[in-house]
């Protein structure tokens, strides 16, 4: 294997990791706080909140093996590709390992999205249905906003937040490992 599609293999994992790591930082970011618009917006009560909890806390304990199984395959495959010679059956079989993993994470999160889905009623489904595509947007939305061609409006949660973080609270660390 060329340095060049060594090169590419390795550029090519670290922005799979980073996109991974964002799917998981985010998926975490609200467990303490349930978003007080989505209870609004679907009607959501009280007792589907916590099933919504529990069924979140059963996640992230299945999530947690295989998140260090993917931690573990990519600190291996960045010291592979690290070295001068990098092996490329190695680097290929850990690249393979890598997307399995993944795969295995985004199998568990879907299994547990039907769940949480299934706690929902036939209206509220309804009404997820445009969030659920908006979501699809949201990389856009930031992208746009980074380049100031659109605005994306500040909720009371960004105020409460922005709080926190210049009294030293809990979002003091969030921002300072970015």
């Amino acid at each position: 294997m060329t340095r060049i599609t060594t090169a590419r293999v390795g550029i090519a994992a670290l922005v799979l990791t980073v996109a991974a790591i964002g799917q998981t930082s985010l998926s975490t970011q609200y467990e303490v706080d349930f978003p007080e618009a989505l209870k609004t917006t679907l009607g959501i009560s009280d007792a589907q909140i916590a099933e919504l909890r529990a069924n979140q806390a059963l996640l992230r304990v299945e999530l947690r093996p295989i998140a260090r199984a993917l931690a573990g395959a990519e600190r291996d495959l960045r010291q592979e590709v690290r070295q001068n010679r990098p092996n490329e059956t190695i680097v290929g079989a850990l690249t393979m390992e890598l997307e399995r993993i993944r795969g295995d994470m985004a199998a568990v999160r879907e299994r547990y999205q039907a769940q949480a889905r299934a706690i929902l009623t036939e209206e509220q489904m309804a009404a997820l249905v445009p969030i659920d595509e908006a979501a699809a947007y949201v990389h856009v939305a930031r992208q746009a906003a980074a380049f100031n061609l659109v605005a994306i409006p500040e909720t009371d949660d960004d105020r409460r937040n922005a709080g926190d973080r210049r009294r030293g609270g809990r979002n003091e660390g969030t921002q300072a490992r970015r």
